[in-house]
């Protein structure tokens, strides 16, 4: 089955695709669109602040599973700077770019 709404990031049009999908469907799938080091790299700054007792609110900002393993961190922009980074990746770029006016800043929701 072919979903109207799911591109891959390494195959020619996404950019254009994804466009149309964001006006038509008010969201889009994207698959290869972070790199994977900046993924696994993220993913373990994340769990060296959880494991470290870094995140200073910690009812707003930890989410657990019923039995206490960590589902979610939220405004992981405040505890980590790293993050910001994500803002330079060649794809969001793009996107951004593509979906928003020249006039427009990105800024991160986290």
């Amino acid at each position: 089955m072919t979903y109207k709404y799911i591109f891959d990031c390494k195959k020619n049009g996404w950019v254009k695709n994804t466009k149309k999908s964001v006006k038509n469907n008010g969201f889009v799938i994207l698959r290869n669109f972070l790199p994977v080091k900046f993924v696994k790299s993220l993913h373990v700054k994340t769990l060296e602040l959880y494991r470290n007792n870094k995140i200073s609110n910690k009812h707003r900002d930890i989410h657990q599973f019923k039995d206490g393993t960590l589902s979610s961190i939220h405004n992981i922009f405040d505890y980590l700077p790293f993050y910001k980074n994500v803002l330079k990746l060649e794809n969001v770029r793009k996107v951004s770019a593509s979906i928003f006016d020249n006039n427009y800043q990105l800024k991160l929701n986290s």
